[in-house]
């Protein structure tokens, strides 16, 4: 039952923050923006990691940066790709990256962690049913007689 709990919040902690990130995205415009730098700064362990400086014009042409509050031994971009990115139409400098794992990936982990949680313990509650009533506890005498064929 405690399983069944922790399933169902980690589900609800998923949808949660995947309405969030739909919510946070409603009403942004999303636009092609290029990537500039990959400007590297240095890790806990001291290993090279790099973020992501991007520009993108918004709906007045004017040009703005967007550089990722993030950084990553593989960013997972080049300079010269281009990048999706959302901006605020009132203030194009209130801007973030717009992907899929960016926006939902936490909250498709935690939801799908739970269904799995959920998942297996519904599937071992199921089994142990069908296991309890295919092996039911029989007579004593009946498995008494059953384990000894010579009656003794």
């Amino acid at each position: 039952m405690v399983m069944t709990y922790i399933a169902i919040g980690l589900m609800v902690i998923g949808l949660a923050l995947g309405l969030y990130q739909l919510q946070h995205l409603s009403g942004k415009v999303i636009t092609m923006g290029k990537v500039f730098d990959l400007p590297e700064s240095r890790g806990k362990r001291g290993s090279a990691t790099f973020g992501v400086a991007a520009t993108f014009k918004n709906h007045d042409d004017q040009e703005f940066t967007y550089t990722s509050s993030w950084s990553s031994t593989h960013p997972g971009y080049r300079v010269g790709d281009p990048i999706k990115l959302f901006y605020n139409r009132d203030s194009p400098q209130h801007n973030g990256l717009c992907s899929f794992g960016g926006r939902l990936g936490v909250a498709y982990f935690f939801f799908g962690i739970g269904l799995a949680i959920g998942g297996l313990t519904w599937g071992y509650s199921y089994s142990a049913k069908v296991f309890d009533a295919k092996y039911r506890v029989t007579d004593q005498l009946e498995l008494v007689s059953s384990a000894n064929p010579w009656g003794r």
